[in-house]
């Protein structure tokens, strides 16, 4: 649950690269939830919510800034 917590918190990059590959990585695991790597942190805090609600849920824990 660590490594994918990991790539979930890599969906608030700077970096567009990053973004994208965690999502290429997350998608099949969570499902799509609208994340865009295009867009920003800001722009894709709804689909990062719900991604990290994923994570909390598989892991059986709180999301942990």
């Amino acid at each position: 649950a660590d490594g994918l917590a990991a790539v979930v918190r890599a969906l608030d990059s700077e970096d567009v690269y990053l973004r994208e590959a965690a999502c290429e990585i997350l998608k099949p695991l969570a499902g799509d939830g609208g994340f865009d790597p295009r867009l920003d942190a800001k722009a894709n805090a709804d689909a990062i919510k719900k991604c990290r609600a994923w994570w909390s849920k598989k892991a059986g824990k709180e999301w942990q800034e």
